[in-house]
């Protein structure tokens, strides 16, 4: 529960970004061929990103649209800059931080991400833009979930924070003892003594 609280709201700050990401990666997706969407989730696997897409690869509306969509991966995957920006998006979401550092860290794939949508966007034709447009609602689906895993991956990575342990505390000294009771204290001393010193020597004279 910690944790949800700590990453909550990160899925939909950046899901609008993650549009065009699944969008710019979606034949090669598709394809099983890799993609850089294989970059920013490096702990994802090919048959998950596939669930993803909850069956836009069976729409007409992609297969009517595939050889563009080929064509958008095959201009925008040659940019080692976005490529830089999705490692840095893995890097982040899995990096160990506490939670009194994860709101910086939550900070910075906000950023990232506005970056990466921002870049996208430039690198895509206004032909591209349309058929992004004509996509966005089966797109919506896809960039959530990824959204979501990479919410999950900073939630996994928050360190929980050391149990407060209760301070050692010393042992209290013994009170001293008061002046009159070491005066008493003394005098049956003395007193013990003498004592003893009579009951010796009223042994000596009966001897």
């Amino acid at each position: 529960m910690a944790k949800t609280k700590l990453t909550e709201g990160l899925s939909d700050n950046i899901s609008s970004a993650l549009k065009y990401v699944i969008f710019a990666d979606l034949y090669p997706i598709v394809k099983r061929t890799g993609g850089m969407a294989t970059i920013m989730f490096s702990n994802i696997d090919h048959k998950r990103l596939i669930k993803w897409l909850k069956g836009l690869d069976q729409t007409d509306t992609y297969s009517e649209n595939e050889d563009a969509l080929k064509d958008v991966y095959s201009r925008i995957s040659v940019s080692s800059a976005l490529k830089d920006l999705y490692r840095t998006v893995d890097k982040l979401k899995s990096k160990e931080t506490s939670s009194e550092e994860n709101e910086q860290r939550i900070s910075d794939i906000e950023m990232v991400m506005r970056k990466i949508q921002k870049t996208l966007k430039a690198k895509l034709s206004k032909e591209d833009l349309e058929l992004f447009d004509k996509m966005s609602d089966l797109l919506d689906s896809p960039a959530e979930d990824a959204a979501k895993s990479i919410e999950g991956s900073v939630g996994a990575s928050t360190k929980e924070p050391e149990p407060e342990t209760e301070p050692e505390t010393e042992p209290e000294p013994e009170p001293e003892p008061e002046q009159d009771e070491v005066e008493e204290s003394l005098k049956m001393e003395v007193y013990l003594k003498s004592v003893i010193r009579e009951m010796i020597e009223k042994r000596l004279k009966l001897k």
